[in-house]
């Protein structure tokens, strides 16, 4: 054999073997991708396994077609997650958008349900202007007062007085109270009762609601007992007591003249 066939027939031999290598190169690229792909896919892992059938279908020497299904399956399942997951967005869109509407309509509700159990509370003082109310607050000697241990009592012979009686109370009241802006707003209206005890030197002590409208209404109402003046004390046997009371304090809009009902504090 001449020597330029031996050299040909070795390149031909060379080139037969790095052929071969090279498709079973390629085979495995194939067959490994379309088993990772084929393991993503039964793991619910779509769009990992469609990026290895992608691989797959480049390698040269497998089989296209089957490589092409497994991409067209992961597609519609990659499409059906997505149409779920925007259902199930809706879904909790719309679950939150009526829980939201039923806790208006519940929040509605129990307003109408106060304002209702509010307009049966009869009115005992109305917000109205008059005149400056002047008082004179009730002095007397303490300093013969015996040491207070007694608790306070309900009835007294001579029962606590306020200075200038019931009316000079009344217009005390009409002149301090503020209707809270808040309540005003919610269109609250009704009447606190206030309990308190008038000391032995006619001072005012632990006033608490004992029938309560609104925070803000209370609390205005606390307010405006404490600022009383000092009241003639309640006497047994000729000695000053402490002594319980009770009065109600009215928050009512008065609508044809709201405007001159509601004042701000200096």
């Amino acid at each position: 054999m001449k020597p330029t066939n031996i050299i040909i027939t070795i390149f031909l031999l060379f080139a037969v073997l790095t052929l071969s290598a090279q498709d079973k190169q390629y085979s495995k690229c194939y067959e490994d991708n379309m088993a990772k792909g084929t393991a993503l896919y039964n793991q619910g892992k779509y769009q990992e396994a469609k990026n290895a059938f992608v691989i797959a279908k480049e390698c040269i020497g497998g089989n296209l077609t089957e490589a092409q299904k497994k991409i067209n399956a992961c597609d519609a399942k990659i499409k059906a997650q997505k149409e779920a997951s925007e259902a199930k967005k809706r879904a909790e869109q719309e679950a939150a958008e009526a829980k939201k509407r039923a806790e208006e309509e519940a929040r509605k509700k129990e307003e109408e349900k106060m304002a209702s159990i509010m307009s049966g509370i009869e009115d005992d003082i109305v917000m109205e202007p008059e005149e400056e109310f002047v008082h004179e607050e009730f002095v007397e000697d303490v300093s013969t007062y015996e040491e207070d241990i007694s608790d306070p009592v309900y009835y007294a012979e001579e029962m606590p007085e306020f200075p200038g009686g019931q009316e000079a109370m009344q217009a005390f009241i009409q002149k301090e109270l503020v209707y809270p802006e808040v309540a005003l707003n919610y269109g609250i209206q009704g009447t606190v009762l206030v309990r308190f005890v008038v000391e032995r030197d006619g001072s005012i002590s632990d006033v608490t609601p004992v029938v309560s409208l609104f925070e803000v209404c209370d609390q205005e109402a606390i307010r405006v007992v404490k600022a009383m003046p000092k009241w003639k004390p309640g006497k047994n046997y000729g000695k000053n007591i402490r002594v319980y009371l009770q009065i109600p304090i009215t928050f009512r809009i008065n609508y044809p003249s709201s405007a001159g009902s509601k004042r701000k504090r200096k």
